[in-house]
């Protein structure tokens, strides 16, 4: 589960200064997003949501990863 910590604040750090593809983004990402930040599976993302370790947000049909937040 440290480890599972550790990922996730590297994530943080990084997405304080993110600029994704030239766009800056709101503080949501797809789980696609999510995965390329945190550099992990969808599999891995999945068991993180199911486990409590991450929170998603369903909004209009879609999954949303939240970022900023530890």
């Amino acid at each position: 589960m440290n480890s599972v910590s550790n990922d996730i604040n590297i994530a943080v750090v990084k997405s304080n200064s993110l600029n994704y593809e030239g766009k800056v983004k709101s503080n949501l990402l797809t789980v696609s997003e999510a995965c390329n930040l945190l550099n992990k599976g969808r599999t891995t993302i999945h068991n993180w949501t199911k486990k409590g370790f991450i929170t998603k947000h369903n909004i209009g049909g879609s999954t949303y990863y939240c970022i900023g937040r530890t």
